[in-house]
């Protein structure tokens, strides 16, 4: 959670306009109605353009790391 969290302010300290459009286009296919495995495929995606938007690499491996360690649990 810590990390997430850091990666959201360091998104919003540098992220450029493309990173800004990418993370508002994924917001607007957002819809409660679409198939779960939508929705997981959307947050994902959403992170992964917070973490790229951070513009940190360490951050982003720190994170993708979790994240891939996760999927497989």
């Amino acid at each position: 959670a810590d990390l997430e969290s850091l990666a959201a302010r360091y998104a919003s300290e540098n992220a450029r306009a493309s990173d800004i459009k990418i993370m508002e286009e994924l917001c607007e296919r957002w819809d409660p109605a679409l198939d779960v495995h939508e929705l997981g495929r959307i947050n994902a995606q959403l992170h992964e353009a917070i973490y790229t938007a951070a513009h940190n690499v360490f951050l982003q491996r720190a994170l993708r790391g979790i994240d891939d360690s996760v999927a497989l649990l």
